[in-house]
């Protein structure tokens, strides 16, 4: 048996409602009609692989978009009935179980939310008091192997600085 989802007929309508509404326009934005042609596209693959089906279900869904005399999703419905599908309501059982937990869900994150900054505020602290000497020692370290090149660059850096202020002896006056 053949199945459509309600809300997937509800998106195609709505996109092409989207679609007529921008190729109306006097500047239409040829991008957005794209987009909302590869949505429309995707969702009837979904639905089905057959081309000709596809291009059946959207003619329907187009056609009865304009039925002025009821503007409901029935005559869609019948139509597609006709056809041989049936419509479901497309909520799944993960939809309702998150509808039910809704609030138990809520509370969970903003408990875990408060837990875990204090866990990371004290895992901080206690990492920067456990691993202070460690620390220390890998400063160290990396200052004997890198002693000559550090003073090197220390002594460029100030005679960098010397150059600069005796080319801009107006430096000087101001201080700097």
């Amino acid at each position: 048996m053949r199945e459509i989802k309600l809300i997937d007929i509800a998106k195609i309508q709505h996109w092409y409602i989207e679609i007529f509404s921008e190729e109306d326009s006097d500047y239409p934005n040829y991008k957005r009609i794209g987009q909302f042609n590869r949505h429309i596209t995707r969702v009837l693959n979904s639905i089905t692989k057959d081309k000709e089906e596809q291009r059946k279900i959207y003619d329907i869904i187009v056609h009865q978009s304009w039925n002025m005399k009821d503007r409901t999703f029935k005559p869609i419905c019948d139509d597609l009935r006709m056809l041989g599908y049936t419509i479901i309501q497309g909520v799944s059982e993960n939809q309702i179980y998150y509808q039910k937990h809704r609030e138990q869900r809520i509370a969970y994150q903003k408990k875990y939310t408060k837990e875990h900054r204090d866990i990371v505020l004290k895992n901080n602290r206690n990492y920067k008091e456990k691993h202070k000497e460690k620390i220390k020692e890998q400063r160290k370290d990396y200052y004997k192997r890198n002693k000559e090149r550090l003073l090197q660059k220390d002594k460029e850096y100030r005679e960098k600085r010397k150059q600069k202020l005796y080319d801009n002896p107006e430096l000087l006056e101001k201080g700097e």
